[in-house]
């Protein structure tokens, strides 16, 4: 929390949060701690937590999205659950601990000074007339605006409205083009084909591209074959799918699926059958394989420790845990010989990019980026790692051969493959010692 008067900022808990809400008084804030718990209140002052709601984990991934009605009485939530059509909105008494439906198949419940509940189903924004007495619905349901901004992943809608009655909010899913850049920033399309395409993944031969595209509220993985020009589906069903990965073979296609949360599954490309990876009550999310196949490296949601990075043997579907501190750590991309493995932590208070040794766990680690470093990527020679930074692609060459008593970064000259502000000429030395 930051005084906005004096600037002095007061840390009131820890939390990977889905959402927060200032009660009407000022005197306490509702939020949701971590993905699968339910909805606390805390003095704004600071102080313990209180533990409002908690999901059924027989049918319930988590209470998301609080908001706090003006009479101070009543928290609208959303109750996410898979698929999402079994999600819906709810109402919490605070003085009871009473929760009640509000809207069935429908998430992001916000009530306005309209008198009315809104609500998004897919990627239309509906309202309904609500009275804030009973806490029922009042008459039928009504489609405000369609193509509205809905993620897949938490449940959330980019929508506000002001006391005027102003309504902003980002679409749902902007059409977006596949094109390859070369390392002077210039771009090529791909192909003339437009859609919502999200994490695009390169088959190890060039020749195709899995994507999520996103249609209606729905997320599927596609294929997109470069030399005929031809998209093809390649995981659909009534549960979305996420972040497609290539395995070095080519064969199979490692992704998300949501059941009651975000598991790891693969199909191959033969027989379409989706295969699970890793199957337990905490979101994974995969990175990267080792260059023979048989490792899998995922990130994996914590409670306690944010993020942390695992190790998935294929031929056995045993995990093992390989990186995991107080802080964040995710992303981990194995390197061409694989012998390091890069990834993004928040150890020094934001995200930079880091490398150290694979596979085998260990301390010694190096730091890349110096100033903020996301989504690290591997040049195939694996004499150049690539990221993210400030909305520019960054390229930092070194000898990977000297690792890991000492690393020479032979270059720190951005490579610029997408801008979107000032970039510096050139990066500070670093020589790693």
């Amino acid at each position: 929390m930051i005084d906005l008067d004096t600037g002095t900022t007061t840390e009131l808990a820890d939390v990977s949060a889905m959402g927060a809400s200032w009660h009407p008084d000022g005197d306490s804030i509702i939020f949701n701690r971590f993905f699968n718990q339910g909805l606390s209140r805390i003095p704004a002052t600071g102080g313990t937590a209180t533990i409002l709601t908690t999901p059924d984990a027989e049918k319930e991934l988590g209470h998301w999205w609080p908001q706090i009605l003006p009479d101070g009485k009543t928290v609208i939530f959303s109750v996410y659950a898979t698929p999402v059509d079994n999600a819906r909105v709810a109402a919490l008494r605070l003085d009871s601990g009473e929760i009640v439906t509000l809207q069935s198949g429908a998430l992001f419940g916000r009530y306005v000074d309209t008198g009315h509940l809104l609500f998004v189903r897919s990627d239309t924004l509906m309202a309904a007339p609500f009275d804030l007495e009973s806490l029922e619905v009042t008459g039928p349901e009504q489609a405000v605006l369609k193509d509205v901004f809905f993620n897949l992943n938490d449940g959330e809608s980019a929508f506000a409205i002001s006391r005027n009655g102003t309504l902003a909010y980002l679409p749902s899913a902007a059409l977006r083009e596949l094109v390859w850049v070369d390392l002077n920033g210039n771009e090529e399309k791909v192909s003339e084909r437009r859609g919502a395409f999200r994490h695009p993944s390169l088959s190890p031969d060039g020749q195709e591209i899995a994507y999520q595209l996103l249609d209606q509220g729905k997320s599927e993985i596609w294929t997109y074959d470069i030399r005929r020009d031809n998209p093809s589906r390649f995981a659909a069903g009534d549960n979305p799918k996420l972040t497609p990965l290539w395995s070095p073979d080519g064969n199979h296609i490692v992704f998300q699926s949501e059941q009651l949360v975000w598991n790891l599954v693969w199909q191959s490309k033969d027989d379409r059958i989706e295969e699970p990876l890793v199957t337990n009550d905490q979101d994974q999310y995969p990175t990267s394989f080792s260059p023979d196949g048989r490792l899998l490296v995922y990130h994996e949601d914590s409670p306690d420790t944010k993020l942390d990075i695992w190790i998935l043997s294929i031929d056995d579907l045993q995990s093992e845990l390989f990186l995991r501190t107080p802080f964040r750590e995710s992303h981990g991309v194995v390197s061409p010989n694989g012998d390091l493995i890069a990834y993004q932590s928040d150890r020094d208070g934001r995200a930079e990019v880091y490398i150290q040794p694979f596979p085998l766990p260990g301390t010694d680690y190096k730091k890349v980026s110096i100033d903020g470093g996301v989504d690290p990527q591997w040049a195939p020679d694996g004499r150049t790692l690539f990221y993210r930074s400030s909305g520019l692609m960054m390229a930092v060459e070194f000898d990977a051969t000297l690792f890991p008593a000492y690393l020479k970064f032979c270059s720190q000259t951005p490579i610029i493959l997408t801008s979107h502000g000032d970039c510096p000429t050139t990066l500070p030395m670093m020589d790693g010692s």
